[in-house]
């Protein structure tokens, strides 16, 4: 299974795989191979791709190679395979609606001990249609989740055979089957089961249901924002408005869950205008945590067909193209209309105030934060060893720049561009009006000629009538 950056490793491992064992079937799966199949296959050390949720398919497969299938291979629903140097893709397999069919996480199998915290994966699909997001082809509006009760059984084996004392719920968002949730919540305030959790939320959550959250242990939550700008909201499809954003981040607030947002720069359009709107609500919302995510055209999305449809980019043409174009575009591409200076200074400015954003914004807004060095001395202590380390890492090699204000728009270079950016519009659209005023004089000019034609034409015709009639 390899996606995004993970598909030139993946093309490694699977060319020693063929080098060492030349008749060992490689199988690949996932968001990449689901959205571009044919283009996946075509490549010679690849045997089989999986589409869509893989379990039964990979179980059939396995059966089918084993010797122990009931059917032919082209009768295997959600594969692609090789025949006669010809592809042949199989009818798709149906979403599966009952996940708890499949059997637990095998967590036998894992060294635990070598791992610093547990995560769950308890829903599957988003019905949501986010532009630049993946659930649009791969899900395709689909959306299942685990029952409840089996939810609790999991949490119960992970503390009672590991000590779990925090789950990360590692999935695209937790909270959208709201009964779901609620029942949830109260069976673990019932059960008294203790344990910190942390979950991807959407930011549409009743003051209720979030207090409710709280109650049942949650601490913090991811936060899809995307963009501060209305503009780019709506290009987006996000189908969300910024009040009721800011709301739900200010209850979660409230409550003592610490949200961390998600937000995506160098998009396709936008504007130093749209930029410096996302970073006038980060103010309002008093410089929270979040993370800053170059945007990256996966393929399969609208947006990435935007992109390449618009000419923006070349859509890459093979599998390693892929790996090297996701690389490039995560750390290079710059398909806005941002200045590359200004995104160089934002990734510099996030690298620098990674830690103190962090800590400034649980310090004012959830100072017993502070506390937990005297109850949990240990995990208080990793946190801001954990913190200082990742901050180090990100300034690494930035010594010789200039130090930036907190705040970004404050930054010499984003006031010279939001300045210069509104005189260039400005100066853009007196010149389009001009040019437009000379394409209707050239165009009544045009007709003038055109009705000047007719007319000798006309006398032309008569004086021709006339000269036969004599």
């Amino acid at each position: 299974m390899a996606s995004g950056p993970k598909i030139l490793d993946g093309i490694s491992l699977s060319l020693e795989f063929k080098q060492l064992f030349p008749d060992v079937k490689i199988v690949w799966g996932s968001t990449h191979p689901s959205a571009l199949p044919e283009q996946t296959i075509s490549e010679p050390f690849i045997d089989y791709v999986v589409i869509g949720a893989g379990e039964y398919t990979m179980l059939e497969l396995a059966d089918h190679l084993d010797g122990r299938g009931s059917g032919p291979i082209d009768s295997i629903k959600g594969l692609v395979f090789k025949k006669d140097n010809q592809i042949i893709r199989n009818e798709p397999r149906p979403f599966i609606e009952d996940l708890d069919q499949l059997p637990d996480p095998a967590w036998h199998m894992v060294d635990v001990k070598q791992y610093w915290a547990f995560a769950l994966n308890t829903s599957r699909g988003c019905p949501f249609k986010c532009t630049f997001c993946y659930n649009t082809r791969f899900h395709n509006g689909y959306r299942a989740d685990l029952s409840v009760s089996k939810i609790i059984a999991q949490i119960e084996h992970l503390q009672k055979e590991y000590g779990a004392k925090s789950i990360r719920f590692f999935e695209d968002n937790f909270t959208f089957n709201r009964k779901r949730l609620r029942e949830f919540c109260n069976g673990i305030i019932q059960r008294k089961i203790k344990f910190e959790w942390d979950c991807e939320a959407r930011a549409d959550l009743s003051e209720e249901e979030i207090a409710l959250m709280a109650k049942a242990g949650c601490t913090s939550v991811g936060l899809g924002v995307e963009t501060g700008s209305h503009r780019m909201l709506h290009f987006l499809k996000k189908g969300m408005h910024l009040p009721q954003m800011e709301k739900s981040f200010w209850l979660f607030v409230k409550y003592k869950i610490s949200p961390r947002l998600y937000i995506l720069h160098a998009l396709p359009t936008e504007t130093i205008e749209d930029f410096a709107q996302t970073h006038e609500l980060m103010e309002r919302l008093d410089f929270p945590p979040y993370l800053y995510m170059h945007f990256v055209p996966y393929p399969g999305t609208p947006l990435a067909e935007y992109c390449f449809n618009k000419g923006l980019v070349e859509a890459p043409k093979s599998l390693a193209e892929w790996g090297e174009f996701v690389t490039k575009a995560g750390m290079e591409m710059n398909l806005s209309d941002l200045p590359d200076e200004v995104l160089a200074e934002l990734r510099s400015h996030f690298r620098r105030t990674y830690t103190t954003r962090r800590l400034r914004f649980a310090i004012r807004h959830r100072p017993g934060f502070l506390f937990t060095g005297v109850t949990h001395p240990i995990e208080f202590f990793k946190t801001i060893r954990d913190l200082f380390k990742s901050s180090l890492a990100y300034i690494k090699g930035e010594k010789d720049k200039e130090s930036l204000p907190f705040n970004i728009l404050k930054s010499p270079t984003i006031i010279w561009y939001r300045k210069h950016a509104q005189a260039v519009a400005e100066q853009v659209a007196k010149r389009t009006a001009e040019l437009q005023r000379e394409v209707d004089l050239l165009n009544r000019q045009l007709e003038k000629n055109s009705a000047g034609s007719e007319g000798e034409q006309e006398e032309d015709t008569l004086g021709s009538k006339d000269t036969a009639a004599v």
